[in-house]
């Protein structure tokens, strides 16, 4: 696909995300005042967050190395099979973290163990939007425009005529299920049109878990700078709305700013054993092994 073609057609998902938040902004700005913005905000940012750690960091990787290698099946098979792994193992910690910790993160959010339940809620779906994080990188790798601007000009509007909708009903309860429910639909979306379009085959990433493909565990730690970066903007973007808003609560951003502290110290603790293992590791050691005849100790 040339060039102009792929600038129309990201055009087009552009101009339909434009419009619709312009929409969603308003009617969230009429129904839900400074303070449903403002707990929307730390929201996103925390689903910014969670996004990270579920696909830990391998988007751009997965995109690489599926433009790489597919037209190798056998490489592409390796490659898509540990990334799947690698996404759903990761969001199924960040669930877990989120079902066992639901009210204590529910107060630091938004000073009320109210939404705990929801946040249960949100951990489901971010499962979803992990794997569907995964699929967008492969279609994108495969070069796949059309059916990656499909998928999100389709995910967008429904996203947005179901935030209004519930926004309209139940006010800021509606609005934070709203994210939950859109992301298990963006999910269902992007499979639905994958079974359609078979763009690629699902059965690639169910391969076997290859060790072997930490060789280019380099391309990961790669990636350290740019989630640094992403944390230090989540930061700056919450003290910026704290300047801003007097309606602010100083608790929710301390806390806030806590937990965003402790991700970059669990990001550093992570990327650091990353590049332990990329320096330590030699391809020309063979891992030791016991004999095959020493499966039975026999009696003296």
């Amino acid at each position: 696909m040339n060039f102009i073609k792929t600038s129309f057609y990201s055009g087009i998902s552009t101009t339909v995300s434009l419009i619709t938040k312009l929409i969603t902004n308003k009617i969230v700005a009429v129904y839900l005042s400074t303070d449903g913005m403002y707990i929307l905000g730390q929201l996103k940012d925390f689903l910014n967050i969670t996004n990270v750690f579920s696909n830990f960091g391998t988007v751009n990787g997965t995109i690489k190395y599926t433009a790489e290698y597919k037209d190798d099946q056998t490489s592409l098979k390796s490659i898509l099979g540990t990334s799947f792994k690698i996404h759903l193992y990761f969001s199924i910690v960040v669930f877990l973290i989120l079902l066992i910790f639901n009210k204590q993160i529910s107060i630091y959010l938004f000073d009320d163990e109210i939404y705990k339940t929801y946040l249960i809620i949100l951990g489901f779906s971010i499962i979803s939007v992990s794997v569907q994080s995964l699929f967008l990188s492969i279609l994108n790798g495969l070069k796949k425009v059309k059916l990656y601007v499909l998928i999100n000009v389709i995910a967008t509007i429904i996203g947005a005529l179901i935030l209004v909708a519930l926004i309209i009903k139940y006010n800021i309860e509606g609005a934070l299920y709203a994210f939950a429910i859109n992301q298990f639909l963006a999910f269902l979306v992007t499979l639905i049109i994958l079974f359609i379009y078979k763009p690629f085959k699902l059965s690639l990433l169910f391969a076997a878990f290859k060790t072997e493909s930490f060789e280019k565990i380099g391309d990961i730690i790669k990636e350290k700078i740019a989630v640094h970066d992403l944390v230090k903007a989540q930061i700056q973007r919450q003290i910026e709305r704290t300047r801003a808003e007097e309606s602010t609560s100083p608790k929710n951003t301390t806390l806030y700013i806590s937990i965003l502290l402790e991700s970059k110290d669990l990001i550093n603790a992570t990327m650091s054993l990353l590049e332990e293992y990329h320096v330590a590791y030699d391809i020309t050691v063979r891992p030791a092994t016991l004999p095959n005849d020493i499966d039975v100790i026999e009696e003296d």
